[in-house]
C-alpha cells in the first residue's frame, strides 16, 4: 500500500534512527515539542470528497479512497498569526491579521487538537516554498488517478482571510494518519 511512502521515507531516514512508537508515545514525544523545525512525514488519510458527482449528480463510487501523502521539509512549531503578520509585512501590506476561531485550537508548538471534545490530536504544520510533496491516491487497494476523483474532491482552503499573495499553508494532520515522521535526527514509524 505504502511502496511509495516507504521508498520516500527510507530517504529521508537514511541517516537517521528509527524508532517504532504508538500513536499514544508519538502523542507524548510531541507534547514536549518547543521552538519550530524541519520534519518529513508520511500519512495515510481517507480523501475528503462528496456523496455525488458535481455535475451528473451520480453517487461516487469512490467513496473510501485513501489519500498517501509523502511530505518532506515542512516545518512544525510556529506561530500562525506571527507568520502571516510577518509575510503580510513583507508584502508591504498592514499586519494586522487575527487568526478566527477554528474547528481546532492549538495545544503546543506541534499539536492542535479539536475544539468541541478535546478527545484527538493534530500534527500541526505548515508547507515552504520548497517543500516536496509527493501523493497517491488509493482505492480497493489500487493506484487510482487523482482526475478520476476530481469531481467529488471537496474544496480546499485558498487562505484568503489571510489578505497574502502568498498564502502561509497551514494544515493539520490526525496522529493516528501519520505512518511514519523525522525530525531532530529520529525517524519514529507509527505501530499502533
Amino acid at each position: 500500500m505504502l511502496d511509495l511512502a516507504l521508498q520516500f521515507a527510507d530517504t529521508v531516514s537514511q541517516k537517521a534512527d528509527i524508532v517504532d512508537v504508538t500513536v499514544s508515545e508519538l502523542a507524548n514525544i510531541l507534547s514536549e515539542f518547543q521552538g519550530s523545525t524541519l520534519v518529513s512525514f508520511v500519512t495515510s488519510t481517507e480523501v475528503r470528497m462528496v456523496k455525488k458527482h458535481r455535475e451528473t449528480k451520480e453517487p461516487n463510487p469512490y467513496l473510501g479512497a485513501r489519500k498517501n501523502k509523502y511530505a518532506y521539509k515542512i516545518i512544525v512549531g510556529f506561530d500562525y498569526e506571527k507568520g502571516v503578520n510577518r509575510r503580510l509585512e513583507k508584502e508591504g501590506k498592514t499586519a494586522d491579521f487575527t487568526a478566527k476561531d477554528n474547528w481546532h485550537t492549538a495545544v503546543n508548538a506541534a499539536l492542535s487538537t479539536d475544539v468541541r471534545t478535546r478527545s484527538k490530536l493534530y500534527l500541526r504544520y505548515q508547507y515552504q516554498a520548497d517543500s516536496v510533496l509527493k501523493s497517491e491516491y488509493i482505492f480497493n487497494g489500487k493506484r487510482i488517478s487523482k482526475q478520476a476523483l476530481e469531481p467529488y474532491l471537496s474544496s480546499s482552503s485558498a487562505y484568503s482571510n489571510q489578505g497574502l499573495d502568498n498564502p502561509l499553508a497551514f494544515q493539520v494532520v490526525a496522529l493516528d494518519n501519520i505512518k511514519q515522521i523525522s525530525f531532530n535526527g529520529k525517524t519514529y514509524r507509527v505501530t499502533a
